[in-house]
């Protein structure tokens, strides 16, 4: 068989796989409470603070790593009747194989929260996305079977194969939360999020395109806070995307060694048990302090994929049997010393 007959073969076969993870699935996290204009553009300005800065950062069996760094805050006084309005941007970077399928971009949103009621305790959040991805296919690094010597039984250090491939699209996501306020210390929350609204094509080298399924998602939560000490917040979050389906269920427990509502001084120590179904149970500590959050959670797989342990040739490291994340978040207020400024408490999932 022809060198060139054999790269073509090769091109085909990582094309094919670029093409099947890139249909099944978009990016996600565990903490999907820490990434509110991620999960829901909706969230956007959504919060008891004006301004939030968050980042965060996923690595799954030592080979895909996913981050983000978001940005919102809320917008008063504005010309529609709106409650209050808010903007938001995050930029992600998602890389797969060492960095041989990657996919960066950044996303706008602009969400409108309305009362729905005097007393303000049903309320409604609708909000938009916009932005753009680039996909990317490095073939420099690949190794194929043209790359393995057989005299030493190793893939070869300098592949034959070269080239890198370039997908730019457009991207938009939208969605509503509901959110039911009983009193001060319970309320629940539900939402929906559409994601790849705008059709984006995908095609690399072969004159194929299809089009990155529309991804769907549902998201359940409450927060209940007992004595001004210890709050639970369970919460649901169901993604459903081509014929790939995600859920995760469970809860954080937080306990507060400080909860000042008047000079909004916190301090928090927060633990939580998660699920992935028929994936992995996901292990949450965090710790809040005034406007800063941390938070470190830990996939423990528990299906199948509990067998891909050691080493893996094509990637030269060891890929473990599960997935961390951290997260740290900045949240505050901008004019906190204007007296007629108020802000409407909505907890975020």
């Amino acid at each position: 068989m022809h060198t060139s007959f054999k790269k073509i073969i090769n091109y085909s076969f990582i094309l094919m796989f670029f093409y099947q993870i890139s249909k099944a699935q978009d990016f996600n996290f565990s903490q999907f409470y820490n990434t509110p204009i991620i999960l829901n553009p909706a969230n956007s300005g959504r919060m008891d603070k004006d301004v939030r800065i968050g980042l965060i950062h996923r690595s799954a069996f030592s080979t895909y790593t996913n981050s983000a760094l978001m940005a919102d805050m809320n917008i008063y006084n504005t010309p529609l009747k709106t409650d209050m309005m808010g903007v938001g941007l995050f930029v992600f970077n998602d890389q797969q194989g060492n960095g041989q399928i990657s996919n960066n971009g950044f996303m706008l949103s602009g969400a409108a929260h309305y009362s729905l009621d005097e007393a303000k305790k049903h309320r409604l959040s609708i909000g938009i996305q916009i932005g753009m991805s680039f996909a990317t296919l490095n073939l420099a690094e690949a190794k194929f079977a043209s790359d393995f010597d057989q005299t030493t039984n190793q893939f070869s250090t300098s592949s034959s194969n070269n080239g890198s491939y370039n997908n730019p699209g457009l991207k938009s996501n939208g969605g509503l939360i509901y959110q039911l306020v009983l009193n001060r210390n319970l309320d629940f929350t539900a939402g929906v999020t559409a994601y790849n609204l705008i059709p984006s094509k995908q095609n690399f080298v072969v004159k194929t395109q299809s089009n990155t399924p529309i991804r769907f998602g549902f998201q359940l939560g409450m927060n209940y806070m007992i004595k001004n000490k210890f709050q639970i917040s369970p919460a649901v979050n169901f993604m459903n995307q081509s014929s790939t389906k995600d859920l995760i269920m469970g809860s954080n427990f937080s306990y507060y060694f400080i909860n000042d509502v008047k000079t909004n001084k916190k301090a928090a120590f927060t633990v939580g048990v998660w699920h992935r179904l028929q994936d992995a149970m996901i292990v949450y500590v965090g710790g809040k302090y005034n406007n800063f959050q941390l938070g470190f959670s830990y996939d423990l797989t528990v299906s199948s994929l509990a067998k891909a342990t050691g080493k893996a040739p094509e990637f030269g490291r060891n890929t473990g049997n599960g997935a961390w994340e951290i997260s740290l978040f900045y949240s505050g207020f901008l004019n906190r010393a204007i007296p007629d400024k108020t802000t409407v408490p909505c907890r975020t999932f």
